[in-house]
């Protein structure tokens, strides 16, 4: 364990970060199904390219990822910068999460 870090706070951010992406990306696939689904029935013999879907959807994975990874950072910088000091864990020998928490 490194110095400072609680284990269950270290998988907090990678955990929202892969929920947030896989919401984002889900919503979107469904609305791309729902866009072909209308373009089928509107037009029966129209071919819609999975190569043009797969990469829109890649993009938009990639997209929400960097979205993700940016929005954090600013609610961190702002968190920080409101508070006017850092916080820093300090769980050696304390079980809780709560009794962790120390101003710095």
């Amino acid at each position: 364990e490194p110095a400072g870090r609680h284990p269950a706070l270290q998988l907090m951010a990678p955990t929202y970060i892969m929920f947030s992406i896989t919401f984002r990306v889900s919503v979107f696939i469904n609305l791309i199904i729902s866009i072909v689904r209308t373009i089928n029935i509107v037009r029966p013999f129209y071919r819609v390219g999975r190569l043009a879907i797969g990469s829109a959807v890649l993009l938009y994975a990639l997209a929400s990822a960097a979205l993700t990874v940016i929005v954090i950072t600013i609610r961190n910088f702002d968190l920080a910068k409101r508070r006017g000091r850092t916080w820093r864990l300090s769980c050696s020998n304390r079980p809780d999460i709560k009794s962790c928490i120390k101003r710095g």
